[in-house]
């Protein structure tokens, strides 16, 4: 278990190196968060996890198949299937660029049923219009959009609600993080978590509830 180290999965500071390191104005860089802010689950929290997954797996056939050029500690993001493959290509090992094309394809099948889920709503008007069924104001084909787009936008914002309360409580200038690892569930261990991951209140027990009390990030990794 990895805890505020490069191999924690999780490590904020760690993930956005190559955002911060980019040649663009603050301020430009700033605004680009809100595409994390509201696409994060599917654009990093996904693709990332499946690559824990992948390489926890020691005699599958990604584990056993990673790049020796790409370090296994590094993000992975819904933007690396196009930029992986191709800079495989530029260093010469197509077989690499092949095995992204694999991973992300393994990947899509993965997170297919989630797919699905936010795009479900807007099946019910079509089918209940094929069969005579519809009886709404407007047509079935019109119900389906707004259904298809209020799923969207309801998926972005519970994107935005979870980053909100994981992230911040996972970054800052006083959160401490560590070059070396420790035994997991020590005593180490335990004050590693209270040092580099924060609390913060939300006001009552009801409000905690629907933060899922993930706004505690001490006791969550304890």
């Amino acid at each position: 278990y990895y805890l505020s180290e490069e191999k924690d999965p999780d490590l904020v500071e760690h993930n956005f190196e190559l955002l911060r390191a980019m040649a663009l104005p603050k301020a430009l860089k700033y605004a680009s968060m809100a595409l994390w802010v509201f696409t994060w689950k599917f654009t990093y929290y996904s693709p990332n996890t499946y690559k824990e997954l992948a390489l926890s797996k020691k005699d599958s056939w990604l584990a056993r198949n990673w790049p020796s050029w790409s370090k296994k500690t590094d993000p992975v993001v819904v933007f690396d299937a196009l930029r992986m493959p191709l800079e495989a290509l530029w260093k010469g090992k197509p077989k690499d660029s092949l095995f992204w094309a694999a991973f992300f394809a393994e990947w899509s099948l993965a997170i297919l049923p989630m797919l699905i889920s936010v795009a479900l709503p807007a099946v019910w008007p079509l089918l209940l219009g094929h069969f005579g069924l519809w009886l709404g104001a407007s047509t079935a084909s019109e119900a389906a959009v707004r259904a298809l787009v209020t799923a969207v936008v309801a998926d972005m914002f519970s994107n935005a609600h979870a980053f909100v309360i994981i992230a911040c409580n996972h970054s800052g200038g006083d959160l401490y993080r560590y070059s070396t690892s420790c035994k997991a569930y020590s005593a180490e261990f335990l004050l590693r978590c209270a040092y580099s991951s924060a609390n913060f209140e939300c006001g009552n027990d009801l409000v905690d509830i629907t933060y899922g009390r993930l706004n505690y990030q001490i006791e969550h990794h304890m």
